[in-house]
């Protein structure tokens, strides 16, 4: 069902330290998941770092093969360390059914057995990963002591990509 959400409020936890931003090998270590075992809808967190992008991947799947899954909300609670600025400047990118989906393209085009040129073209459009700002919506008012944090609505078998510049 697509009507619902599962409001995985275990992830709105701390994923990164308290105080500062994690070294490259603590992130890289680091995942978060949250499960609703009643709607069958596992989320997760992880995240990677270089010197100056901190990169959250946020994805939910169905717990069973035989189930569609459903909306899973994500709210993630960043360090003081990083800034206002950097979380209102971070760029999202999703895929899911209605973003980055060449397959779904693929069938409204009557799945072609030799595509045209055109078709190849929308094909080709239909695949690229899109990225833009975060919503006024995604970005939530600071949290607890003024935690910066944003929430993403992640639907089933989708997954959303978060860059947060620290430079």
């Amino acid at each position: 069902g697509g009507q619902q959400t599962c409001d995985c409020a275990p992830l709105a936890k701390r994923v990164l330290a308290k105080d500062a931003v994690p070294s490259p090998a603590a992130v890289a270590q680091m995942a978060t998941r949250c499960t609703d075992t009643l709607n069958n809808t596992a989320g997760g967190l992880l995240a990677t770092r270089n010197a100056s992008t901190l990169r959250l991947f946020l994805y939910n799947h169905p717990t069973m093969s035989a189930t569609t899954g459903m909306t899973c909300t994500m709210t993630v609670q960043l360090p003081a360390s990083v800034s206002s600025t950097a979380l209102a400047r971070a760029t999202l990118a999703r895929i899911d059914e209605t973003h980055t989906n060449p397959k779904a393209k693929f069938k409204e085009l009557g799945e072609p057995l030799y595509p045209t040129p055109a078709e190849l073209d929308a094909l080709e459009a239909a695949s690229e990963v899109v990225w833009g700002k975060l919503s006024d919506e995604q970005l939530s008012q600071p949290g607890p002591s003024a935690v910066q944090q944003f929430t993403l609505a992640v639907p089933a078998n989708g997954l959303a990509v978060v860059d947060l510049d620290l430079a």
